[in-house]
């Protein structure tokens, strides 16, 4: 066995909730943007807990009840060449060429995304893809001369592997050469099975995969495969899939086709937007972090959930400046509330992206500096009531494969 040597990680919208938006070779796929190549991708996962439950006069468990799965949420960080990371999470966009707005969408959902994980060009292809991923959270961070970083946090509906979807689970009745005659399963539509995947997970014949050519109506199913299923494959366990997801041999491409340049982290900082409209050249970094509270309700057989979004938390907001100016000390101390823009532009362009943040609230302060030097760092830390986004772009093309409406 030879261990993956290549890894991509590419994302698409879907046409709606539930429909996986990556499922054949050829499909239009997305990079997130330039990768941060100091950390490590993480896929998408799961975990279930157990509950046991004992009997008089045994110290030993009597057994092991699985709990319902708890889907975790992940994380993508990335350099973006858009400012799609900010519509993602407020999840609302106006197109208003030249100038474009991001707002909160009050009510109402976006279409989702599914993002695929790919590990290539080993002994064996591997994948994950999530399925309708909602961004539940954002970070960004604008920093004196390095590229500006972000991270979505994700939630998701479903997560799939090489099989697709999973449908039901059953067990063999009885085989014949090219026929698995089904337990449980009945009065399926004819042929409503074709082009899917049985997989044996439990049995004489475990691991084993057959694809579905056609299935009766008959009560019990009868599948037809395309391989000769197992002499003895009788009583074993057995899932259907809806189809195998290949690995994509149309290359994923960089968002917003000519945007091909991160923004550059250097943040252009104003203080006290709308009132004394004060220009921050001191701040060298800006660190932003915005949620949105979630909800989840899986299905009957726990193998799948809908995301439900609800409110949007204040935003948390932290400047660090080489303090030259009395101004921002003023506003801690007398408690005044600010509105703050946070600007980036793409390298020796006038495209930019601008964050504007209003009602602001520092709620501590950290100053530092060295023994008896002049040199002093102040950290500010602010809460934001709320925040847009406002942003152009280098082309307008592409608009409606790259923004999508509710």
């Amino acid at each position: 066995m030879t261990g993956n040597k290549t890894s991509v990680r590419s994302w698409a919208y879907q046409a709606s909730v539930g429909a996986e938006g990556i499922n054949a070779a050829t499909d239009t796929t997305y990079l997130f943007g330039f990768k941060d190549q100091s950390q490590d991708w993480k896929v998408p996962s799961m975990k279930t807990d157990v509950e046991e439950h004992h009997v008089y006069g045994s110290r030993e468990p009597a057994g092991l009840t699985p709990l319902t799965p708890e889907y975790k949420p992940f994380i993508t960080g990335f350099y973006p060449t858009t400012p799609q990371h900010l519509i993602w999470q407020l999840k609302q966009v106006v197109d208003a060429a030249p100038t474009h707005d991001v707002t909160v969408l009050d009510s109402g959902l976006p279409l989702p995304l599914t993002i695929r994980y790919e590990m290539n060009d080993g002994g064996v292809d591997r994948l994950f893809q999530a399925v309708d991923c909602y961004s539940i959270g954002l970070y960004w961070r604008a920093m004196y001369k390095d590229k500006f970083y972000v991270e979505n946090e994700w939630m998701y509906g479903r997560l799939e592997d090489r099989r697709g979807q999973w449908l039901f689970d059953d067990t063999c009745a009885a085989r014949a050469a090219n026929s698995i005659t089904l337990t449980d399963d009945a009065d399926r539509t004819a042929n409503s099975l074709a082009s899917h995947l049985c997989y044996i997970n439990g049995g004489d014949h475990e691991n084993d995969e057959y694809n579905i050519t056609a299935n009766t109506d008959a009560d019990p199913t009868v599948l037809t495969t395309t391989e000769t299923t197992g002499a003895s494959l009788a009583a074993d366990t057995l899932s259907v899939w809806d189809r195998v997801r290949p690995k994509l041999t149309t290359a994923p491409v960089m968002p917003g086709y000519t945007a091909t340049n991160a923004y550059m982290g250097t943040p252009e900082v104003y203080w006290d937007v709308g009132d004394e409209n004060v220009a921050l050249p001191e701040c060298w970094k800006v660190e932003c972090q915005h949620t949105q509270e979630y909800s989840t309700v899986p299905d009957t057989d726990d193998k799948y959930q809908i995301t439900y979004l609800h409110k949007h938390n204040p935003i948390k907001l932290t400047l660090e400046i080489v303090c030259e100016t009395h101004k921002d000390v003023y506003d801690y101390i007398d408690r005044k509330a600010n509105d703050i823009n946070v600007k980036v532009y793409k390298p020796n362009t006038n495209y930019y992206l601008l964050h504007k943040l209003t009602g602001c609230e520092i709620i501590d302060r950290e100053e530092t500096g060295h023994a008896n030097k002049g040199h002093w760092n102040a950290k500010v830390f602010l809460k934001a009531l709320a925040i847009t986004g406002e942003f152009t772009l280098e082309a307008e093309t592409n608009w409606s494969t790259h923004y999508k409406a509710v």
